[in-house]
């Protein structure tokens, strides 16, 4: 028997089948790396906008009462991150859109600062580039506090992201979706009594 044609043989069937397994493993790592980080991100975002909605709760609050609002933006304009303000901003100006429903709002109005707020959370590899490509991510829907009550007041925002997988001569695309909900603390009411 002639061991050295066995061992051509043996090379000949393995080594194609070890690359096809090394490429398959190499693309789901890929597929599970995209969507830890898309569900991180969209999860982060949610959680530390609603660990801040009371101040603006409060402002939202004074929004309804005060004359003077624009005074006063513009002074508290410095200490509210951008996102908070844009937010604000779009709750104020379109309440038509975003009344006190609770429901997801699917606006395009909310891709103006949803997917940048996003994509600040989307962690990054060594050189600072993020690991999610800003043109594949999409908010689809967003779900603003109502500041009424407590137990309605709840900030969401649901997101997909477009993966295409480098397949030879086949291109796939697979679309990885995320949903976060968060209560926000709203505190108690000036002027309410406590039951």
């Amino acid at each position: 028997m002639n061991e050295k044609g066995s061992v051509t043989l043996e090379a000949a069937v393995a080594l194609p089948l070890l690359l096809v397994f090394g490429f398959a493993l190499s693309l789901a790592l890929l597929a599970a790396r995209t969507e830890a980080a898309l569900r991180e991100a969209v999860d982060e975002a949610v959680q530390t906008t609603a660990a801040h909605m009371y101040p603006v709760g409060l402002l939202t609050n004074a929004y309804k009462k005060l004359p003077f609002v624009e005074d006063m933006e513009s002074t508290l304009d410095r200490y509210l991150p951008y996102s908070i303000k844009v937010m604000l901003q779009e709750k104020v100006s379109l309440p038509s859109r975003v009344g006190g429903t609770g429901t997801w709002n699917e606006a395009d109005v909310h891709r103006r600062w949803a997917e940048p707020f996003v994509m600040s959370f989307v962690d990054r590899n060594g050189a600072g580039k993020p690991l999610l490509d800003r043109e594949r991510l999409v908010v689809t829907a967003v779900q603003l506090p109502t500041f009424v009550a407590e137990d309605v007041s709840y900030f969401g925002i649901a997101a997909e992201y477009r993966l295409t997988l480098p397949i030879p001569f086949a291109p796939r695309d697979i679309v990885f979706t995320a949903v976060a909900l968060e209560r926000c603390w709203v505190g108690d009411k000036v002027g309410e009594a406590k039951q």
